[in-house]
């Protein structure tokens, strides 16, 4: 069976759409241990108490981190374009140049998919990994 390739859009709403879903669990799964572990949380709570802050930062760098690589991708293929457009004679420019602005659109889709992924990733893994071990 052929994979179905999806658009950039396509991947950038159902990230969002798994994140809308994650995000909440992880919240409130985390909230209830912070409440019920009491002013002397056990090693396992101290120990997720300290990956539910590292793992913030560490999402976001790889998140800028890639949307700024793919902003690169984006820039070199669309200059590029507009540069074989300029060799080209007038009358097959015009198709080039509107390739090249279409596929610039398409890169701001590419490029917000590309940092999506991190923060979706690791939502996605800790509600997993909360849900598989339950409250305790």
């Amino acid at each position: 069976m052929k994979k179905r390739s999806h658009s950039s859009a396509s991947r950038v709403a159902s990230r969002l759409a798994q994140l809308s879903n994650d995000v909440p669990q992880v919240v409130a799964h985390r909230v209830s241990r912070m409440a019920t572990s009491g002013p002397m949380p056990s090693a396992r709570d101290r120990q997720e108490f300290t990956d539910m802050v590292v793992e913030k930062p560490r999402a976001f760098a790889h998140s800028y981190l890639n949307m700024w690589m793919a902003g690169l991708q984006v820039q070199q293929t669309f200059w590029n374009s507009l540069s074989r457009a300029m060799l080209q004679p007038p009358w097959l420019s015009i198709r080039t140049h509107a390739d090249a602005f279409h596929r610039a659109g398409q890169g701001g889709w590419f490029v917000l998919d590309q940092g999506i992924g991190p923060i979706q990733r690791q939502a996605s893994s800790n509600a997993r990994r909360l849900n598989r071990h339950g409250s305790r």
